[in-house]
Formats: C-alpha cells, structure tokens, sequence
C-alpha cells in the first residue's frame, strides 16, 4: 500500500499534507528499509512496524509509538499477551 501511495505522490509531484495523522503503521510482511525511509521522508512521522497471526487476531508485536525504531523490527510484545 505505502509502494503504491509513494508511487503515485511522486507521479503526481504532489506533497502531503495531513496534519491530524498521527502515525504511520506496516504489518503483514518484512518491513523493507529503503520504504521504511521513504515514508518517513514522505509523511513526516515515524514508520511503525508490527507482527500477528491469524489465529491470534491481531498483532502480537508492535514497535512502541513513544519510543519509535530505527531499524525495520516488529517491535515489543503487546500488553497480555504471553511468550513460551
């Protein structure tokens, strides 16, 4: 979604501007690094990152929105859920 969006601003030479967005959020693959950095340049907000199965419906990890990642990680466990 993101290649697409990018792709399209930079076709259009268009700018965003989105002042109540508040964050900016991938999951449901590899977090690729140039994407990551091209987002983040794009929209002006740090690029979250999460991790979750099906079966768990919803995400098991996610980067912390306080405490944004530089890398392209998963993030932290959530609150409740256990690791065995």
């Amino acid at each position: 979604m993101f290649t697409r969006l990018l792709t399209l601003i930079n076709a259009t030479g268009g700018k965003v501007s989105a002042p109540k967005l508040r964050y900016v959020y991938a999951g449901g693959a590899p977090l690729d690094p140039t994407l990551k950095r091209d987002v983040e340049a794009c929209f002006g907000l740090p690029m979250h990152h999460g991790y979750g199965m099906t079966e768990y419906a919803g995400s098991l990890f996610i980067t912390n929105f306080d405490r944004p990642r530089s890398d392209c990680s998963s993030g932290e466990i959530v609150p409740g859920a256990e690791l065995r």
